[in-house]
């Protein structure tokens, strides 16, 4: 999947490296290939659940209190449904409440752009048709893999939007999403990323949630050309 920004190209799952893209300003992100003539910016750890299996054996895999909080999503009448990508402005704006109240960089539409073609959103709202959830998913359709990107979570709570009820439909987008992707026929769910356990900060709590979907730990890295890694040091310097 590649993503072409004002003045860099950004490629996404790929299995290797071309080595043209030496004297381009170009970053690989998560990708399984070795090359010696890039520069590893990152080890990146992440979950993948293969979704040419049968749902009912991927959701047999669940951790015990995720299949309950999904369920309970349900039994609560919490629904979902594919947000307008026109919309981004409101998008923008719910996701920003929820970063900024856990100390998170804030997006603009300039950083979201670029991947908006490539960008399928969730909606999960309650019964009152009050948005619970803004799930984005970045959709590669050349190798049927499919990511969560940005998410935002209602920040306000009431008598009825709980905490409780929060929990639950965070559960149940990333279900409704292994469902929907799957039913559109992608091969492979990634989870968008962990924290090492041994890492002892505010992204622990999202990597174990993420643990309930799946403990199918796959290590994969991301790159950056030389020239933009020198780019990058004389802007720094």
């Amino acid at each position: 999947m590649v993503v072409k920004k004002r003045f860099t190209v950004e490629k996404w799952f790929e299995d290797k490296l071309d080595v043209l893209d030496i004297f381009k300003l170009v970053r690989y992100s998560q990708n399984s290939g070795t090359s010696p003539f890039f520069v590893k910016e990152k080890v990146f750890h992440t979950l993948l659940i293969d979704l040419e299996r049968d749902i009912e054996d991927i959701f047999k895999d669940l951790r015990k209190g995720t299949r309950t909080n999904v369920k309970r999503a349900r039994r609560d009448n919490i629904e979902w449904e594919i947000f307008d990508n026109k919309k981004i402005d409101y998008f923008i704006e719910f996701c920003n409440e929820f970063r900024e109240s856990r100390d998170l960089s804030l997006l603009s539409l300039e950083k979201l752009s670029p991947y908006l073609e490539k960008m399928v959103v969730f909606r999960l709202f309650d019964n009152e048709n009050n948005t619970l959830v803004l799930l984005s998913f970045l959709v590669d359709k050349e190798k049927n893999r499919v990511r969560p990107f940005y998410v935002g979570t209602k920040v306000e709570l009431t008598e009825t939007i709980t905490r409780t009820l929060l929990g639950y439909a965070n559960a149940y987008s990333y279900w409704a999403g292994i469902e929907y992707f799957k039913e559109q026929g992608f091969k492979v769910f990634d989870m968008g990323g962990i924290t090492p356990q041994e890492d002892n900060n505010k992204l622990s709590g999202i990597t174990n949630f993420k643990l309930g979907f799946s403990n199918n730990v796959v290590t994969e890295h991301h790159y950056i050309s030389p020239l933009l890694y020198l780019l990058t040091k004389v802007k720094k310097s």
